[in-house]
């Protein structure tokens, strides 16, 4: 080549092709490949173009541009290769350096990705201006035409479809953006909340666009990704995702709207969806897209994901300190017995730490506001501290007050310990609140028990006697009101004769409905004739008619499992309509091959087992009827039946 324009800042190498098409002056796209390549084969590709080395042989020796130049930033190479293994990127890097890159886009799995490659190429109208200023020509952006990035990432706006399309009917097109394939529409419009998320999306996906990151496989962003998780209590602690919560936190976080637009979202129902494939299965190929909503809502940096392999360690590496102030080893690092759990309760994850002394801690760490440790509490304060409470106990030099900072615990709790461990007696005190929490204990000590448990329940039927006699023609609320301890002790303890002695129970009238049921029943009745209609008629593969697909579909299963008898036309348009295995297969097979006709192909037992989705279990038993079907279809619309008609031998 005498020239190769020079490749603009975050320029496609495919926008900069199609710029030297215009000025080499070629009539045919086949001339410009040949100059460009050194062969008239080579497909034009946007995203992934093969055939680097050859582009750079072939380029001007005052070019200075080498092939990873290219590669790196006028390619999606390094967006796609991200979160692929240093294999997988190296092949698909020769792929795009050699003569042959048929294999590139199965590699990356863009082929496999169930988001889908945009129709028409992308443009920023503010970009588009901003390129014809600084350098009299607009040309196409990388970013931009990333899979659902649909706001530009510099200037916020939504982009705009242009006319020229990803997949040209000639494979060697190339078109370079102007004013006549870029013509503003203004079509989109979303909210302001929808706006945001793409635009930080669109960042992400910018930053990695730009960004080099070591080369990691599938079970290092796996590990990363459960062990985040966490934290935030979706996952236990031996990796197993809380996946019900899991997907329910991640629709609140994105929204349903969102989600649909960057064609990521998740249905309640589904089993297996790319959210525990991403977190589970390393089998399977995840978009990029779909990793960076994923680090977004972990709050995650991008770089961290990459560049720090992180172990579920909320306490840090140990050994950890002893809390016990009674030792000698107070807050030195001795502990290495810690047991780590996720509290149901709190929602956080709690360490247990157990020291050789006898002294036990529990800490709990708040991750959802700060994730600072806390101290909770003394779990076994161990017989090194309670020795040292009865030496100082014993001496009688200190009191209450400072005997607790000696071993760092209130007043009242070591007051406890004291009685515990029976030292009251030697504890000489002054303190009038010492004195009052002993006179209380004492009390509480003599008050009158019932050694035998027959005696309290005589007890507790006599004051429900006097009470009832009291109280005559009361109801039992109103009995039960009076004292609710002594109601709920013989409720407990004595529950037949309560109930041979309470007052009957007050039947009330029936509550009148509100609801007028005749008039339901017409209406669910009338929705799910439309939706028996509209699966009848469907042009996909059937899907079988059950009362959970149409309560779940109609939003009403809950009315048909506790209502259906307040319907009882529902009801009985329901069970004409519900299907059976073999009513819901004969309907498939019948759809099968009206299909398959209509496609002009043969019409054989074999077509028909692929079309319908029957299963190899099922074809024994279902062969002979799907012969019985097509003869009736063929006599019914006058065709002559193939004499490659499919048997099994």
């Amino acid at each position: 080549m005498i020239f190769f324009p020079k490749m603009y800042e975050d320029e496609l190498l495919y926008s900069a092709i199609a710029r030297y098409h215009i000025r080499s002056g070629n009539i045919s796209y086949s001339y410009t490949t040949k100059d460009i390549f050194g062969r008239v084969t080579v497909k034009s590709s946007i995203y992934l173009p093969s055939n680097i080395s050859n582009l750079v042989k072939n380029l001007p020796l005052n070019n200075k541009v080498s092939e990873m130049d290219i590669i790196m930033n006028h390619t999606l190479y390094p967006f796609y290769t991200a979160f692929q293994d240093e294999i997988t990127s190296k092949k698909i890097l020769d792929l795009m350096l050699s003569d042959d890159g048929s294999n590139i886009y199965n590699t990356v799995g863009i082929c496999a990705s169930k988001i889908s490659i945009p129709k028409f190429l992308k443009f920023c109208t503010e970009c588009f201006k901003e390129d014809i200023a600084n350098h009299g020509e607009a040309y196409w952006h990388r970013v931009h035409q990333i899979e659902c990035v649909m706001v530009c990432p510099k200037h916020k706006i939504i982009l705009e479809d242009s006319t020229v399309r990803f997949t040209a009917y000639y494979k060697q097109e190339y078109n370079a953006a102007n004013s006549e394939n870029c013509i503003v529409n203004n079509k989109n419009k979303y909210s302001e909340d929808v706006i945001d998320k793409l635009y930080y999306l669109a960042k992400d996906s910018e930053y990695l666009l730009n960004s080099s990151f070591p080369k990691r496989d599938k079970t290092w962003f796996r590990n990363n990704y459960t062990n985040y998780l966490i934290y935030k209590g979706l996952s236990t602690l031996k990796g197993r995702i809380r996946q019900n919560k899991l997907v329910t936190e991640f629709k609140e976080f994105y929204g349903d709207a969102f989600l649909s637009l960057v064609q990521s979202n998740i249905e309640y129902t589904q089993t297996s969806n790319w959210l525990s494939e991403i977190c589970r299965k390393i089998r399977y190929v995840t978009h990029p897209i779909r990793h960076l909503l994923f680090i977004r809502y972990l709050n995650i940096k991008i770089d961290d994901i990459f560049n720090n392999y992180y172990e579920f360690k909320p306490f840090g590496n140990g050994p950890w300190p002893c809390l016990n102030k009674a030792s000698n080893h107070y807050k030195d690092n001795i502990i290495t017995n810690v047991v780590i759990k996720y509290s149901q309760a709190t929602h956080r994850i709690t360490g247990k730490f157990c020291c050789e002394c006898g002294y036990q801690y529990l800490k709990e760490l708040d991750y959802v506001e700060n994730g600072k440790y806390e101290k909770t509490r003394v779990l076994n304060f161990g017989q090194v501290w309670e020795d040292k409470l009865k030496y100082l106990v014993t001496q009688g030099e200190l009191t209450i007050s400072e005997i607790a900072e000696e071993l760092d615990l209130d007043w009242t709790g070591l007051y406890k310990h004291i009685i515990k461990l029976g030292l009251e007696h030697q504890f000489k005190t002054t303190n009038k609140r010492v004195k009052d929490y002993e006179i209380k204990k004492k009390s509480a000590k003599y008050k009158t028990v019932y050694d035998n448990k027959q005696d309290k329940i005589k007890k507790f039927r006599f004051k429900m006697l006097e009470i009832l006699k009291q109280n005559p023609g009361r109801s039992r609320f109103y009995i039960k009101q009076l004292d609710w301890n002594l109601y709920e002790c013989l409720q407990n303890n004595d529950s037949e004769w309560l109930e041979k002695h309470l007052p009957n129970k007050k039947v009330g009238k029936p509550l009148k409905s509100n609801v007028d049921w005749e008039a339901r029943d017409k209406d669910i009745r009338l929705r799910i004739e439309e939706l028996v209609k509209e699966l009848h008629d469907t042009q996909e593969l059937p899907k079988k008619i059950n009362m959970n697909r149409i309560g779940k579909t109609l939003n009403i299963d809950a009315l048909l499992g506790r209502y259906l008898d307040k319907m009882p036309n529902t009801a009985q348009y329901l069970k004409n309509v519900i299907e059976t295995k073999e009513d819901f297969i004969i309907r498939k097979i019948r759809w099968a091959i009206e299909k398959v006709d209509n496609d002009d192909e043969y019409l054989n037992i074999k077509s028909i087992f692929e079309v319908a989705h029957i299963y190899n279990r099922d074809k024994k038993e279902y062969k002979d009827i799907i012969q019985d079907e097509i003869d009736k279809y063929c006599i019914k619309n006058n065709k002559i039946i193939s004499n490659k008609i499919y048997t099994n031998k």
